[in-house]
């Protein structure tokens, strides 16, 4: 074989390995879908101040004492005059609330 041919050949011998290696890394190796990493649970004291707030039905209630107190709160602010998003976020805070009971 001459060097030219050699030269030619192992040229295309590489080509051929590097495409080989190239279409071989974009598929599934491990056969099972990958595990989200796990939730990283971190704790936090929150406190709120005691303020005075009217309810749904115009009834005075405080913040920390009445609605608060050592529950999961989920709070939500609004303006009730707002036409662009506000209304998104009152439909996802409804489904929060119908979701968490």
């Amino acid at each position: 074989m001459n060097r030219l041919h050699g030269g030619k050949l192992l040229g295309l011998s590489l080509l051929l390995a590097s495409n080989l290696a190239l279409a071989h890394a974009g598929h599934d190796h491990g056969g099972t879908p990958e595990q989200p990493p796990a939730a990283h649970q971190e704790k936090a004291s929150v406190r709120f101040a005691d303020v005075a707030l009217l309810d749904q039905d115009g009834m005075p209630v405080r913040l920390e004492k009445d609605l608060v107190g050592d529950h999961l709160v989920v709070m939500g602010f609004i303006y009730t005059s707002c036409t662009t998003v506000c209304p998104v976020v009152s439909s996802i805070m409804s489904k929060v609330q119908q979701q968490l009971g």
